[in-house]
């Protein structure tokens, strides 16, 4: 299990899905790290009109996604919400600092986290909350985005893989349920 734990995200254990053990991140530190927590990088070293890495604030909204690849191996996926700033922050602020989502990822049951150098979906709508559906034609991504509309209102989207694949068109609402 993944889970959001300040600006960072935890992972726990269970071998029933009763009684949890948080994993450490770092067990060569006497601290409990996080499996992920936001992007460290050297302020000084940013060219003067670069930006902070997109996770560099908070890393929070994990999606977990555990596939076994061709070769027989587990891979471990996760989606997460990146920011700049504290995303808690941002949902009350006028101006919230912008987010992304990122993906990170292991071969096996543990270990640490490898993060992917760039986000996986942005659009510059205060992207968060990634959800990922795997079915037998296709991959679909939803992430819950500002609308383009003045003044903006929580919104989703949708992304399709592989992106040669058509969706048929929707159908009416049912008149019950």
């Amino acid at each position: 299990m993944l889970y959001a734990a300040g600006a960072s995200i935890g992972e726990a254990t269970s071998p029933d899905g009763f009684t949890w053990t948080r994993v450490d991140g770092d067990p060569s530190t006497p601290l409990m790290d996080p499996v992920l927590g936001p992007q460290a990088y050297d302020a000084a070293s940013l060219a003067p009109d670069a930006s902070p890495p997109f996770d560099s604030g908070q890393v929070g909204d994990p999606c977990l996604v555990q596939r076994m690849t061709a070769a027989g191996r587990v891979q471990v996926l996760v989606l997460y919400t990146g920011s700049e700033g504290s995303l808690v922050d941002a949902a009350a602020a006028a101006t919230p600092s912008p987010s992304a989502i990122g993906l990170a990822g292991r071969y096996g049951e543990s270990g640490p986290l490898v993060r992917s150098g760039s986000p996986v979906y942005s659009v510059n709508k205060h992207e968060r909350a990634p959800t990922l559906f795997d079915w037998s034609v296709g991959t679909m991504l939803y992430v819950t985005q500002d609308s383009a509309i003045t003044p903006p209102y929580p919104a989703v989207a949708a992304g399709i893989a592989p992106a040669t694949l058509t969706l048929p068109l929707p159908g009416g609402f049912p008149s019950g349920p």
